[in-house]
């Protein structure tokens, strides 16, 4: 670290959540802008009761202010489920440096405040006044918390204004969590009430009422407008794109920063920044919104961690660690382990703690034993005053209620997503390497932690499949998408010889637009699900269909000479007419095609070239004539 640096903690609930994320990287850019490295300290809320939440709170304890020039909190994430007097504790033994608390405001620090009254009335309003709403379900946040109360607050001035009842029977108790969105969304359906439309207190509880309806209980989907709060990053990509309230992310880390490295010792200054209402289309605007499928690879680069690492003895683990590390770009990893790690979490912090493992810079430095240093300096000088670094993270090291260290990560060009997993496997291996050591723990329960580690594989590997699943799906159709054809092909076009023949065939959904437009997007939803059936049953099973996007679809068909082309024709006429004629929707549908054939031959097959002038060959037939259709000739009109 430059002596003419500033050193800031920030202190997080958690660094991966949908909230946490945009605000985490704003607060990291004006830092690094600032000249300032900051140390994040990443627990979970205080008093939570929620999945043993409470272990990964011993970190807390390993902020020493005095190693600092400034401490910034996330408030109402870290003090929404514990009592005002912990809070209230917590704050003032950071308060010998200067404090900025976000959110929330308390004693001996500064304060940054969103505008949550005046863009939530903004948001009620909007549906009571553009979309005439008056029997309006609120779903609160956490009881206590201070933007969810001035939230619901908002909420009831905004029906007061416009002369409507506020009525508690539309209130319904949430917690900020996705979980207690639906559990909302069920309530509300369950109440039997007539209800024009939901505000929820965030958006993270929206869209798992979102979740909830989608994988759980499709027939509500659309029978509720909702709105949220907060405008996390997947908000836009749902459909419909939620309507929201945006935080000013990037001023809000500006102030915070002016706040800490301008500190008035003489006055606490509170800085209260405006929210922006953002209108999208689940409140009932009709608003075209571009849409991207969400891919979370997220847990590729650790899965591979879980995938290479067995570590039965330390120098296994770190050999394995600093092998693995530099994939997930973390430059640095500094295993500190207490002397007697069996601590419990209201236990204090032991005076010296011992490093046991150093990664930094991208490669391991090797310790001839344990060095040990003052745990209130969080690392050695050599590895924490005497290097160049963005941003640390520090967590906490433990198996349920047994606390055997903290691990710092050197994030500066890693990302804080990859750390859960790693922290986890770590604190496994390391729990079962320490009870071998110490040879007081029996053979069996050294086998039941290694069927805890296999467990973890196992549901690792399982979300893997899921987040692969996801990325080459479409949501809507279950077909292919556009990286899950190109995946198949490729693995197809192995599988010829070469002088074996196949044929790229782009297919266009004719009238998509007129159903959206009078129908609405639900009907045209079906419509694309109708024709990725007809398609599905025109094509043979080894066929490869899937859905580009919008209207768009494409065929790969491998051994298709000409008469094989015109059979498939005829079946796909007869698929086409059979819906039209059996099915009780309002709409029938149409398509229009063009394709194109090659040979494998010797050189690579060049996949993204054949699709364009496949594309290229459907939109020349659609030129010459609206009324020509290579392979299906149908109206394209919605039905009187």
């Amino acid at each position: 670290m430059d002596s003419t640096e500033h050193r800031i903690a920030l202190v997080v609930d958690n660094c991966y959540g949908n909230y946490q994320v945009p605000l985490n990287r704003e607060l990291k850019k004006v830092a690094k802008q600032q000249g300032c490295q900051l140390v994040i300290f990443e627990g979970r809320p205080l008093s939570s009761e929620l999945l043993n939440e409470e272990r990964h709170n011993k970190v807390y304890q390993h902020i020493n202010p005095q190693q600092f020039d400034g401490i910034l909190t996330l408030s109402p994430c870290l003090f929404s489920y514990c009592s005002k007097s912990i809070a209230e504790a917590f704050m003032a033994r950071l308060s010998v440096v200067p404090v900025v608390s976000l959110f929330q405001p308390y004693a001996g620090a500064h304060t940054v405040l969103i505008d949550n009254q005046s863009a939530m009335q903004a948001m009620v309003e909007h549906l009571i006044v553009e979309h005439s709403y008056q029997r309006i379900a609120f779903v609160t946040g956490p009881e206590g918390n201070v933007e969810a109360e001035l939230r619901l607050q908002a909420y009831r001035q905004a029906l007061g204004k416009h002369g409507l009842e506020v009525d508690k029977r539309y209130l319904f108790r949430g917690d900020f969590r996705p979980t207690s969105g639906a559990r909302a969304l069920q309530d509300i359906v369950d109440s039997g009430l007539v209800v024009d439309a939901i505000v929820f207190a965030n958006d993270d509880m929206a869209l798992g009422a979102w979740n909830y309806m989608n994988s759980q209980a499709p027939s509500l989907i659309g029978k509720y407008p909702m709105v949220g709060f907060d405008d996390i990053p997947s908000a836009s990509l749902v459909s419909p794109a939620l309507t929201t309230v945006r935080q000013p992310r990037a001023e809000l880390a500006k102030q915070a920063f002016r706040l800490l490295l301008d500190d008035h010792q003489d006055a606490e200054q509170i800085v209260t920044l405006p929210a922006e209402l953002v209108i999208r289309q689940s409140c009932g605007c009709q608003e075209e919104q571009p849409y991207d499928d969400i891919h979370m690879p997220y847990l590729q680069s650790s899965y591979h961690i879980f995938e290479n690492i067995h570590a039965l003895d330390r120098e296994s683990l770190f050999r394995q660690l600093s092998s693995s590390l530099p994939s997930l770009h973390l430059r640095g990893c500094y295993l500190c382990l207490y002397p007697m790690p069996d601590l419990r979490l209201d236990d204090p912090i032991p005076e010296q703690c011992e490093l046991v493992f150093a990664h930094q810079s991208g490669s391991r430095v090797y310790l001839p034993e344990p060095l040990a240093f003052a745990s209130a300096d969080l690392l050695p000088a050599r590895f924490y005053d005497d290097v160049t670094v963005d941003y640390w993270l520090v967590r906490s090291l433990s198996i349920n209620d047994q606390y055997m260290g903290y691990v710092v990560f050197d994030i500066s060009e890693g990302q804080e997503s990859e750390v859960e997993l790693i922290r986890g496997f770590i604190s496994l291996s390391l729990k079962v390497i320490l009870s071998n050591e110490a040879r007081d723990i029996a053979q069996q329960e050294a086998k039941d932690y290694l069927a805890q580690l296999e467990q973890v594989l196992a549901s690792v590997t399982e979300r893997n499949a899921q987040l692969q699943d996801l990325s080459v799906t479409d949501e809507l159709t279950e077909l292919d998408n556009r990286r899950g054809f190109k995946q198949k092909v490729r693995q197809r076009l192995q599988g010829l010889a070469p002088g074996e023949s196949f044929t790229i065939v782009s297919i266009d959904f004719n009238g998509l637009k007129p159903i959206n437009d009078t129908w609405g997007h639900a009907e045209g939803d079906k419509a694309l699900m109708a024709m990725a059936q007809v398609l599905k049953s025109a094509f043979r099973r080894d066929d490869i269909v899937a859905r580009l996007g919008g209207d768009e679809f494409v065929v790969f068909l491998a051994h298709c000479d000409q008469a094989q082309l015109e059979l498939l024709n005829g079946r796909l006429v007869q698929e086409v007419n059979r819906f039209n004629t059996e099915n009780e929707q309002a709409f029938s549908i149409d398509c229009a095609i063009g394709y194109v054939g090659d040979v494998l031959g010797e050189q690579p097959v060049d996949l993204d070239a054949l699709m364009l002038e496949s594309d290229r060959q459907l939109a020349y037939y659609k030129r010459q004539s609206q009324q020509m259709r290579e392979w299906v000739k149908g109206s394209g009109k919605a039905k009187p």
